[in-house]
């Protein structure tokens, strides 16, 4: 078997793949919650489009996406928004007090916190299917 980057193992639970045994020991907890306490509604993988496919000098262009380990959905508040959490776990190194990351994923990252910021992001990809996302909402986003 090959070994990845960061020598993490992969693990198959309720249908998904995650890629560590901490975004899957992240999932259980998250999914506890959702689930017995309520407190959010939890999407695990969405995808987010950040540039559409187009062509150029008549060149198809693939689109660019990202997508990260969890969304949650937190219910309305005071002013009637709803809070949309994106979360993406990550590994920390305790040598460079980092993440573990890549330059492409640190990119990725930011645009999507602009379109968020910009109120641009208002659709996503889960299970094959697009949804809309209601303009008025907050968002927040998390490594864990």
């Amino acid at each position: 078997m090959k070994r990845t980057k960061y020598n993490n193992k992969k693990y198959y639970y309720d249908g998904y793949c995650f890629d560590s045994k901490k975004e899957h020991g992240e999932y259980l907890t998250l999914k506890h919650r959702s689930e017995k306490l309520h407190e959010f509604k939890l999407i695990v993988k969405p995808i987010f489009e950040l540039v559409p496919k187009f062509k150029c000098q008549g060149k198809g262009i693939r689109r660019a996406t990202i997508q990260p380990d969890f969304m949650l959905i937190w219910p309305e508040d005071k002013e009637h928004r709803y809070i949309y959490e994106v979360q993406d776990v990550k590994g920390f190194s305790k040598k460079k007090n980092a993440f573990l990351s890549t330059e492409k994923w640190k990119l990725q990252w930011k645009m999507l916190q602009y379109m968020a910021h910009c109120q641009s992001l208002c659709v996503y990809e889960y299970k094959n299917e697009l949804v809309t996302i209601n303009r008025m909402v907050e968002w927040k986003f998390t490594i864990v």
